[in-house]
């Protein structure tokens, strides 16, 4: 796993919202919700089945955004990852990058009780 258990820790204190996830299905579309531009950034829209939530209220899907280069190309994962999001008053959103992230055991049990403790400083606007 690429990034260190303190970072995911981290984002689960920070946030809003974090659970455990499956995603189902991703679409590109431009910052603002228009069409996807060719050169700048763009929002990967993606749509998720929700595993088991860690932090926030209890929801059996959502929806949150990535920003992301216009050239980049979005992949579904095929393995649950363990997501921390921000939301607005459109939906859900990754503050940054490294907020979707793989876990194994001791991570997934080390998240579960991140999850139970006091909110840290807040990344979300």
């Amino acid at each position: 796993f690429p990034i260190p258990q303190s970072l995911l820790l981290g984002n689960i204190h920070s946030t809003e919202y974090s659970a455990v996830i499956q995603q189902l299905s991703v679409k590109r579309v431009g910052q603002f919700g228009g069409p996807p531009k060719s050169t700048g950034y763009v929002n990967l829209i993606y749509q998720a089945k929700v595993i088991e939530v860690l932090k926030g209220k209890s929801a059996q899907m959502i929806e949150y955004a990535v920003m992301a280069d216009a050239d980049y190309k979005p992949k579904v994962r095929s393995v649950p990852s363990i997501v921390s999001l921000c939301k607005n008053e459109k939906r859900f959103y990754t503050p940054g990058n490294g907020y979707d992230v793989g876990f194994d055991a001791a991570r997934l049990q080390a998240a579960r009780a991140a999850g139970l403790e006091k909110a840290k400083d807040s990344v979300c606007r």
